[in-house]
């Protein structure tokens, strides 16, 4: 009977042997594109410069009004009748040129604003990350108030077309914007050949990452039915780049004299200043084994990889002066003036890494970004914070029934 090691040989032999799927997806994947050498896969800023660009007839590409006529024809089509203050024949019809397109105006992504027909469309993009804080409805009441009377239109732009929460704005996928890109690419629009390359290169990039819909995309679902079980057997060997980014830190904790490691996982590392390890801030109980209340505390959620300042769980009285004193210092932006049940963040996150970095950084650019972030909150940030409060450490009480 055959061992596993020599099924498993022979599975990814087979996946890698002969495979023209696979042979055909290399292709497609192996040619140059200055967006992914630039880092931009899934920075969503990069995303939105570039097709203000694009939208914009001001730019320096040539093509006029004629993308954003193209682009915003295609949302109507694409869109309920209602949903937006203009008609497909409206844009065919209408003279855009003197449209103006800006950038991160009050936040938003891009506003296209046009003077002459009156209308004014805030599109949000969203690439790897969803709404927060009812930003939609936000930035409909700023654009309105702005451009009073106007008629307004709200595009909310994903990968797959999600629902946005703000019934103003209609859903726009990736997939429209690329096959609106493609139709510059085909050799019918007047460009240059250096626009012309530009954009062949965006329109590349969206198949590869973004749209779910194209030959790459559809070439993977295909090889990963086909070979599940010798990509489930690479994907269990795959490095785990967040395990490996904390390791790392967890590493320059160690070796650190002025810090203290107080434990280290997968999901965490937590650590305190050697100036705050005192008895009165090991007073804590069901969160730190070591009993400290208040450390730093690397984590990782959609953003990536971030630091906190945390005071956890003890005596009410010794989190009270500490909270209290947080408050009162510049140096510190507590949550909640007022003493949670468990935990207070003092220090808003800090990102170390963001989705993208971990997504898009190889193991030695990894490694350097995590060293030069923690060179820079070593030297310049930490010290602030322990002088800062060095008296409130100094003068923490002992909680109750403390001999």
């Amino acid at each position: 009977m055959p061992t596993s090691t020599a099924s498993d040989s022979a599975i990814l032999e087979a996946f890698l042997i002969e495979n023209p799927e696979l042979e055909r997806l290399e292709q497609l994947l192996g040619e140059f594109n200055l967006f992914e050498a630039a880092g931009v896969v899934r920075q969503e800023l990069r995303h939105s410069d570039f097709l203000g660009f694009l939208l914009d007839p001001q730019q320096t590409h040539g093509l006029g009004d004629s993308f954003l006529t193209l682009f915003l024809r295609r949302v109507v089509q694409a869109s309920n009748l209602d949903d937006l203050p203009f008609s497909a024949i409206d844009v065919t019809l209408w003279d855009l040129s003197d449209t103006e397109v800006r950038r991160e105006w009050r936040n938003v992504d891009l506003l296209i604003v046009n003077r002459t027909h009156e209308f004014v469309i805030a599109v949000e993009n969203k690439i790897g990350t969803g709404e927060h804080s009812n930003q939609l409805q936000r930035y409909r009441e700023i654009v309105e108030r702005e451009f009073r009377g106007w008629r307004f239109g709200g595009l909310y732009l994903t990968p797959d077309g999600d629902q946005p929460s703000d019934s103003a704005f209609v859903p726009v996928s990736y997939e429209l914007v690329q096959k609106a890109v493609s139709t510059l690419v085909d050799g019918r629009s007047a460009i240059s050949e250096e626009v012309r390359t530009a954009v062949r290169h965006y329109d590349q990039l969206l198949q590869r990452h973004v749209v779910s819909d194209s030959e790459i995309a559809e070439l993977c679902r295909r090889i990963y039915r086909r070979h599940k079980r010798a990509l489930d057997l690479i994907f269990e060997h795959k490095p785990d780049r967040i395990a490996l980014a904390q390791e790392f830190i967890a590493s320059l904790v160690g070796e650190d004299p002025g810090l203290v490691l107080d434990q280290a996982a997968k999901s965490y590392v937590r650590f305190a200043p050697v100036e705050w390890d005192t008895e009165a801030l090991r007073q804590g109980a069901g969160w730190s084994s070591s009993g400290r209340m208040l450390l730093f505390e690397t984590f990782h959620d959609y953003r990536g990889i971030a630091v906190r300042l945390l005071l956890g769980p003890g005596p009410v009285n010794v989190r009270q002066h500490l909270l209290q004193s947080a408050v009162e210092s510049s140096s510190f932006h507590p949550s909640s003036g007022a003493l949670n049940r468990k935990w207070n963040y003092l220090l808003p996150a800090r990102v170390i890494l963001s989705a993208a970095d971990l997504d898009e950084l190889d193991e030695d650019a990894l490694y350097e970004r995590v060293r030069g972030f923690w060179t820079s909150f070593r030297s310049e940030r930490l010290p602030l914070l322990v002088a800062a409060f060095q008296g409130t450490i100094d003068t923490t009480p002992f909680g109750p029934g403390h001999e």
